[in-house]
């Protein structure tokens, strides 16, 4: 079953070999303008091509539910709309590669199983920040970072990325679920800045975590005593005033709306 939001789509596997499976993928800018019939088409087109590219589970018949009745309709006669019919045309494709059949239902909104989706593809990272390019890249010049704990698909700094939500481009899911290998950019929620001080002083890993300059703030204390002299295991490294990246959705952040602000970047090496 599968459903569409504006930003994101989302769809959830019932039955298959690994049980109930999940999956969201965040909308390009061009994405999110097609018709809401197309976005349907999209959550059903990735979903088909992660489980073919990754051969995460064999699929036989699938019954696939939805609310939209487009979706049924490109899937049964096709679309005289280009870009609609050659996604429908690389769905067919891969159902054939995975040798199954499918089959679209259409449901009522108030099924539960569309309720259920529906609010899977309209959970909002709503705490998600970064700071500008050519800040990373002076950093990265110097630390050669390995991966990004606190990231999407859209803003993440390295190739290799944990998001807070699913998404196929993910080495993984929830930061403090897996061990942060390599050298780590940490740029949590301001939100979660004490609990990401924590992992950090009771695990081995090694990065660069981004701290506001925020005396008044309660997770200051996890990072500085209160002569400003850096808390153990950090060590000061540099300390500027970069440009901060927001995606439209970060409204619940508490540095929504700032264009800049002072930020301190602190070394960890907790391996030793």
């Amino acid at each position: 079953m599968s459903d569409a939001s504006a930003f994101k789509v989302a769809c959830q596997f019932l039955e298959s070999d690994l049980g109930e499976k999940a999956f969201t993928f965040l909308l390009s800018e061009d994405e999110r303008s097609s018709s809401s019939g197309e976005r349907e088409l999209l959550a059903m087109l990735k979903a088909l091509r992660h489980i073919h590219n990754v051969k995460l589970f064999t699929l036989r018949n699938i019954i696939w539910v939805t609310d939209n009745e487009n979706l049924v309709s490109f899937i049964k006669k096709g679309s005289s709309k280009r870009s609609i019919q050659l996604k429908v045309v690389e769905i067919i494709s891969i159902c054939h590669q995975l040798r199954c059949t499918l089959e679209p239902v259409h449901l009522l909104r108030k099924d539960d199983r569309i309720v259920q989706v529906d609010e899977l593809s309209k959970q909002r990272d709503t705490d998600n920040w970064s700071v500008d390019p050519m800040c990373f890249k002076k950093l990265d010049d110097d630390f050669h970072f390995e991966i990004d704990v606190f990231a999407d698909e859209f803003n993440t700094k390295t190739s290799k990325f944990i998001s807070r939500f699913y998404t196929p481009e993910a080495f993984a899911v929830d930061a403090f679920s897996h061990d942060w290998e390599g050298m780590a950019w940490v740029c949590p929620p301001v939100s979660l800045l004490s609990r990401a001080a924590k992992r950090i002083s009771s695990s081995q890993c090694q990065g660069i975590i981004v701290v506001p300059d925020w005396p008044a703030s309660q997770f200051f204390n996890d990072f500085f005593e209160s002569d400003y002299s850096v808390r153990q295991p950090f060590q000061f490294h540099y300390k500027c005033r970069p440009y901060i990246y927001q995606n439209e959705n970060a409204r619940n952040t508490a540095l929504f709306g700032r264009i800049t602000f002072d930020i301190y970047f602190l070394y960890f090496n907790t391996r030793r």
